[in-house]
């Protein structure tokens, strides 16, 4: 290695960056990742509300929701600008993002379902009506 190299290498500012990257990566519990645990933990409870049975629920589900896509974009943006990432949250953030994705997926063909059964029903009706019509 050359005389220039070791210095680039040596130099106060490398030293300082790594520190800081060490200081970081060694770091589990930092803001975004408590905000990504939040996340997870609000998994149990938006399936919760799912199964009640109330005027309230709509609200609570979609506050829930909005609360964890919030959040989502909040701690991926602490982590840049405030450089507090860490190697669990960067585990963390595609996994919570994953179990999200999975329960409002889950949500959502259900409420298809019954949209579409309630519409298949609506459509029996009406073609019941005009088949009576048609041979009465």
């Amino acid at each position: 290695m050359t005389a220039t190299a070791e210095r680039l290498l040596a130099g106060p500012l490398r030293r300082c960056r790594l520190r800081d990257a060490d200081q970081n990566s060694i770091k589990v519990l930092t803001l975004p990742t408590i905000l990504t645990l939040g996340r997870v933990a609000a998994v149990p409870l938006f399936i919760s509300t799912f199964y009640m049975d109330s005027w309230w629920i709509t609200t609570a589900m979609t506050s829930i929701f909005i609360a964890a896509a919030i959040t989502d974009w909040l701690d991926g943006y602490l982590a840049r600008k405030m450089r507090l990432g860490s190697a669990f949250g960067a585990f963390l953030d595609p996994v919570a993002d994953k179990y999200w994705r999975t329960w409002a997926d889950w949500y959502w063909k259900g409420f298809a379902l019954y949209l579409g059964r309630a519409c298949c029903l609506v459509l029996g009706c009406v073609y019941k009506e005009d088949m009576e019509s048609l041979f009465c």
